[in-house]
C-alpha cells in the first residue's frame, strides 16, 4: 500500500530517518482521506469483513435453531420435576435450570436502570439508549459464535460497528461534534460489553455443562460476582492511575482533537513514553472523529476493498453451509 501510494507514513523524529506506520490521530478529517496509514487503511476492510461475515454466519446458523424451537407459549408452561424437553439437546432436569422468571424481569430492571444512567450521565435519551442495548444484544450473538468457532471474542470489532451506527444516527439529527462523539463512544462500549460478558457467560456455562453443574447455581454465583466486580474494577482502576498517572494522560491525549498522535507527540518532545499506551484507544478515538464527521472520511480504495472483500466473506459462509457442511469437522 505504501508503495503504490494508497497509504502513508509519518515522520516520528527530525533527527533520524524514523517513519511511524501505525498512526490513528490527526488534525482534521481531510487528512484521514488524502494521506491514510495503513493501520487506518486497513481498519475498514477489517471492520466490514468481520461485521458480515459474523452476521451472515449467525443468521444460517439460527434459521436450522429457529425452526426447531418450541413456541413462546411453552416458556409459561408448568413443567414437571425432573424432566427435560423432548428434541432438546440440553439435558439438564427443569428444576436446574435458570427460571424463565429470573433472568426476564433482570433484563427488565436492568434494562430501565442502563436507560436511567445514559441519560443522566452520557445525555441519550430513551431512544438512543434502547437502541444502544438492541445492537448489544445483536451483537452478542456475534461475540458468541466468535468465540465459540475461533476462542476470539471480537469486542472491538462489534463496537466499532455500533460506532458506525450511531454515526450515521448523529448525523441524520445534525448533532453537535462534541455530543455525538460522546454518545459514539458511549454506544460502542455497551456493544463491547455486551460482547464481552455474554462470551465470558456462555463460556462458564459450557464448562458447567460438561461438568455437570447445576446453570440454577452458576447464575447466582455470576450475579454475585458481577455485583462484586462493580465496586472491585472501579477500585483497580483508581488505584492503577493513582500509580501510574500517565494512564489518563495518554487517554487524553489520544482523544484531544489539538495534539497529534501520541507516539510523534513523545519522540518530539522527549517526554519518557508511558507504560501503558493503550493502542486500542486510538482506534475507538479515529472511528468516533470519522463517523461523526460532517463527511465520512474513508479513503476510496479502502471503502472498495472493504465492500468487495465483505462480500467475498459473505459468499464463503455460504458456500460452506450449503455445500461443505461437514468440512470443518472432520
Amino acid at each position: 500500500m505504501v508503495k503504490t501510494g494508497k497509504a502513508f507514513g509519518v515522520a516520528i523524529s527530525e533527527e533520524y530517518p524514523l517513519v511511524s506506520y501505525s498512526s490513528l490521530s490527526f488534525k482534521d478529517a481531510d487528512t484521514y482521506v488524502q494521506t491514510p496509514s495503513p493501520r487506518y487503511w486497513l481498519l475498514w476492510p477489517g471492520v466490514l469483513i468481520m461485521l458480515m461475515y459474523s452476521f451472515a454466519d449467525v443468521v444460517l446458523s439460527l434459521i436450522p435453531i429457529i425452526k426447531t424451537m418450541a413456541p413462546p407459549s411453552s416458556l409459561f408452561r408448568k413443567r414437571r420435576s425432573g424432566s427435560t424437553n423432548e428434541g432438546v439437546e440440553d439435558q439438564t432436569p427443569v428444576e436446574d435450570r435458570v427460571p424463565f422468571s429470573w433472568w426476564s424481569i433482570g433484563l427488565a430492571l436492568s434494562t430501565i436502570m442502563c436507560c436511567a444512567i445514559l441519560a443522566t450521565l452520557f445525555h441519550m435519551n430513551v431512544g438512543e439508549a434502547i437502541l444502544s442495548l438492541v445492537l448489544g444484544f445483536l451483537f452478542s450473538f456475534i461475540g458468541v459464535q466468535s468465540s465459540g468457532y475461533t476462542d476470539i471474542n471480537p469486542v472491538s470489532t462489534v463496537a466499532k460497528a455500533s460506532q458506525l451506527i450511531f454515526g450515521g444516527i448523529s448525523k441524520g439529527s445534525h448533532m453537535a461534534l462534541k455530543p455525538a462523539q460522546t454518545i459514539n463512544l458511549t454506544a460502542g462500549m455497551i456493544a463491547a460489553g455486551s460482547a464481552a460478558q455474554a462470551s465470558d457467560m456462555t463460556g462458564d456455562l459450557k464448562t458447567g455443562y460438561l461438568l455437570r453443574a447445576k446453570p440454577r447455581v452458576q447464575f447466582i454465583a455470576q450475579l454475585y460476582g458481577s455485583v462484586v466486580a462493580v465496586f472491585l474494577t472501579s477500585g483497580l482502576f483508581v488505584l492503577f492511575t493513582k500509580a501510574s498517572p500517565c494512564i489518563l494522560q495518554v487517554i487524553l491525549i489520544f482523544i484531544s482533537e489539538r495534539k497529534k498522535n501520541l507516539i510523534i507527540n513523545l519522540f518530539r518532545t522527549g517526554d519518557s513514553p508511558c507504560p501503558y499506551l493503550a493502542p486500542s484507544v486510538s482506534a475507538w478515538a479515529a472511528v468516533a472523529l470519522g463517523v461523526t464527521s460532517p463527511k465520512l472520511p474513508i479513503p476510496p480504495s479502502s471503502g472498495y476493498t472493504a465492500i468487495g472483500l465483505g462480500i467475498l466473506s459473505v459468499l464463503t459462509i455460504v458456500v460452506r453451509v450449503s455445500f461443505m457442511p461437514n468440512f470443518f469437522y472432520f
